[in-house]
């Protein structure tokens, strides 16, 4: 489950670089595979399985969120009509450093946190050294790019079950007053 939230990012956290949608549906796919042959050798019974391919029927729609995170950042940075060159350090600098930036806050552990933080500023610096490509552009328009790029690094919004906080727990404690079963029904109909 681990290595499943490790890979469920758009950016590989170790290299900083932008992964794409069919990588991240492949290492989810093996992840699953492991699951599998991991559950079958130790023998568990049936509805553990049927929970294991409950989850893994969300993994089409872990893959269609990455493939509209994909999507959404192409038509930001195709709107903002770059050269070629600033389109690529977008891709391959810019975005990723600001979501490195953006996931070393949510990181589990402390070293995690600063493994992340420490790549996210080796790129920040190295575009710093990138004079040429940004030569013709004036401080207003770099100051747009750098917008865009924070913009399309916090579209990917990773969620997990203590997300929903309050509301999720009044969701929770209403939910039996949504459908009342014939049951319910009975028991009320009983009490009157």
């Amino acid at each position: 489950m681990r290595k499943i939230s490790d890979i469920y990012h758009p950016v590989d956290l170790e290299t900083g670089r932008l992964k794409s949608v069919e990588e991240v549906s492949d290492s989810l796919d093996q992840c699953f595979a492991e699951i599998e042959t991991i559950a079958a050798e130790a023998k568990l019974a049936a509805s553990s399985f049927k929970r294991i391919k409950k989850a893994k029927n969300v993994v089409a729609a872990m893959v269609a969120t990455m493939t509209f995170f994909h999507l959404t950042i192409q038509r930001k940075t195709e709107a903002l009509c770059l050269s070629p060159t600033i389109e690529g350090i977008m891709f391959e600098k810019l975005i990723p450093a600001f979501y490195l930036n953006y996931a070393s806050t949510k990181a589990k552990t402390a070293d995690a946190r600063h493994r992340i933080q420490k790549k996210s500023k080796e790129m920040f610096s190295s575009l710093g050294c990138m004079q040429d490509p940004f030569s013709g552009i004036t401080q207003k328009e770099l100051t747009v790019i750098q917008t865009v790029a924070k913009e399309c690094a916090s579209l990917f919004q990773r969620s997990s079950s203590c997300v929903e906080g309050r509301n999720g727990q009044l969701s929770l404690r209403h939910h039996s007053f949504h459908r009342l079963s014939d049951r319910k029904l009975a028991a009320v109909r009983h009490e009157v």
